[in-house]
């Protein structure tokens, strides 16, 4: 079922490529940059299909072709797409062990911690764990150098179609998309007139934020965190959130990270009332053709100001907001190392991406007569403190993972007291009738 085109010259990586190829040489021996995921099915599991199925996803996914060397000119990192470098799907049977769950867990989380040779012909993994008769456990882990969040997302789901193909001959879909020709739009876009328009961009946006902060890749503390909690938050915020969305006609995770980024500029002990201060957000970047439906490293990371006063209101703030995002997503191309470069860092610095708001609102794929759930084991490391909201595509089931690294600028409370905090804005920022009041008052 691929048509997915294999090459064997070598292409050169794309900044944010080189970013993570320099983050590995820098600390071979940490398991940074690791994406792990796990989807667990329970019912009536035709093992025969979702092997099938899972194989079928491996061929479509050229990303996991992928083997890196210093073999460009000058002996720069460089990629090449090798078919013996795909991963093979192993079953691993823990029916009989005492605690089956817990042992799947020990075995992902031992997996994830493992540092990663991206010299290695091989960097990903992909299991079927089986824990009962009708319960099992698929398992997927690669490195960030090759594929998002939102790629990993794309893979779940062309497995549970495939999987729902075999089993009913119903549509098998359409195939996942081309890596190379992902990789060579990439590359187009470096000399191209779009480049030029997005620097001059960005530059003349962020001009009254500079001097951005930047850190050491190499720094003794990069990647290690301090603080790190989950928290779910009730039925009745999300459904408050969904109806504000509406009420305003913004989307609701425009909503959600305009709150998140007001909250977090009034309670970092570094941000000034009144002054200007950059935050930072994914941009999917998938809006051509070649980027699509392709499991890839297509997200960037891209700044965003915040301004708030004592007296701005909190309507005012989330159409404004909306209104900037809206800008910034046309620019989203720009790749967060072209900009370092702009501002002089050199190739042991980059950008400190602190504070980082992540809103991942994926569904989690559906496999025909099972019941199925998604969990992100690994998702990559950070720099200061990062927000990470997920939930369903109608705001649904919405979680917060915080982490707090030991890179953050200064000082800040334990994680948990934050949750509590940031709990306690949302609560009343979605409350009805506030949107005169100003944000700053919806904290107390």
């Amino acid at each position: 079922m691929s048509v997915t085109l294999l090459a064997t010259e070598w292409l050169p990586l794309t900044p944010v490529q080189q970013d993570f190829w320099e983050e590995f040489t820098l600390h071979p021996h940490q398991p940074f940059s690791i994406v792990a995921h796990f989807t667990r099915l329970q019912g009536e599991v035709n093992v025969t299909a979702l092997r099938d199925a899972i194989n079928c996803t491996l061929d479509e996914t050229t990303a996991f072709t992928v083997r890196f060397a210093e073999a460009f000119p000058q002996h720069q990192p460089a990629l090449q797409l090798c078919p013996q470098a795909k991963p093979r799907l192993q079953f691993i049977d823990l029916k009989s062990h005492q605690q089956p769950v817990q042992s799947a867990m020990t075995l992902m989380q031992k997996d994830v911690a493992e540092p990663r040779d991206l010299r290695h012909p091989t960097h990903s993994a992909c299991w079927l764990i089986a824990i009962g008769s009708d319960d099992y456990i698929w398992y997927l882990r690669t490195h960030h150098i090759l594929i998002d969040g939102f790629g990993m997302a794309l893979i779940e789901h062309r497995c549970a179609t495939l999987y729902r193909h075999l089993l009913t001959q119903r549509d098998a879909g359409q195939p996942l998309g081309c890596y190379r020709a992902f990789q060579q739009a990439e590359q187009a876009y470096l000399i191209s007139g779009r480049l030029i328009k997005d620097r001059s961009f960005w530059l003349h946006y962020l001009a009254a934020a500079f001097p951005l902060p930047c850190v050491w890749k190499g720094g003794d503390n990069y990647g290690k965190r301090a603080f790190t909690t989950h928290h779910c938050f009730p039925d009745a915020l999300s459904s408050a959130l969904w109806h504000r969305s509406q009420t305003l006609a913004l989307s609701w995770p425009d909503v959600l990270l305009s709150l998140s980024a007001a909250w977090l500029y009034f309670t970092l002990p570094h941000v000034t009332i009144g002054e200007p201060f950059v935050m930072w957000m994914p941009a999917l970047n998938r809006r051509t053709p070649a980027a699509t439906d392709v499991p890839a490293l297509a997200v960037n990371t891209v700044p965003f100001v915040v301004t708030l006063s004592a007296e701005t209101t909190l309507d005012n703030f989330l159409n404004e907001m909306a209104h900037q995002l809206r800008k910034l997503r046309r620019h989203a191309s720009y790749r967060l190392r072209q900009l370092g470069s702009d501002v002089g860092l050199n190739d042991q610095q980059r950008l400190f991406i602190s504070p980082y708001i992540n809103i991942q609102p994926f569904e989690d794929p559906t496999f025909h007569g099972c019941c199925s759930s998604r969990c992100v084991l690994a998702g990559g490391c950070g720099d200061g403190i990062n927000l990470t909201l997920r939930s369903r595509s109608d705001a649904s089931a919405l979680q917060l993972d915080m982490e707090i690294y030991q890179q953050q600028c200064a000082p800040i409370q334990n994680a948990e007291t934050l949750v509590a905090r940031f709990h306690h804005f949302l609560h009343h920022a979605l409350q009805p009738l506030v949107g005169e009041q100003a944000v700053i008052d919806l904290l107390a």
